[in-house]
């Protein structure tokens, strides 16, 4: 579906949602209906908003609010605080082997996000932080790469 057609999803959506509060996909797909094919970020984020009060100790649900909070509205002092709730909720915990490796995860992509706020806003401090925190989970990292490279000082280019 592209488009306006999309809308025929938000009742099937809104029902999921409902009936089972707990499903994380109902809140997601739905959050991603309403910021990329409606373009109604404002709405997708009151949905998570929604999912984050019946799950609150889900990091996803953070996660996606800070993607559309920045990636789609440029918000990013709003972006950075959902980045580093979902960040605190990927802390370890007690879980299989496959949700820990998702913790982990997620938690790597939120640092990595912290660490591009922070460079946005000329805190190199807390891009290091994000480092040396990644750094920590995961030496060999993509994440851990990337926010090498956000610490080297751009080449200037000369004709």
């Amino acid at each position: 579906l592209e488009g306006e057609q999309a809308v025929d999803l938000l009742p099937w959506l809104w029902g999921a949602c409902r009936m089972s509060p707990k499903n994380l996909n109902a809140y997601l797909n739905g959050a991603y209906v309403l910021a990329h094919m409606l373009h109604k970020p404002a709405e997708a984020r009151s949905l998570l908003e929604e999912g984050v009060r019946q799950n609150p100790n889900t990091p996803e649900l953070d996660f996606s609010l800070a993607e559309i909070a920045l990636n789609v509205q440029g918000d990013a002092a709003s972006a950075e605080r959902w980045f580093a709730s979902a960040r605190t909720k990927c802390l370890p915990v007690q879980a299989s082997a496959a949700r820990a490796e998702e913790l982990l995860l997620l938690r790597l992509r939120s640092l990595f996000y912290l660490g591009f706020v922070a460079k946005q806003r000329g805190d190199l401090g807390r891009v290091q932080a994000c480092l040396e925190e990644a750094s920590s989970l995961e030496p060999g990292h993509r994440v851990v790469e990337d926010l090498r490279a956000l610490l080297k000082p751009k080449e200037s280019r000369q004709p």
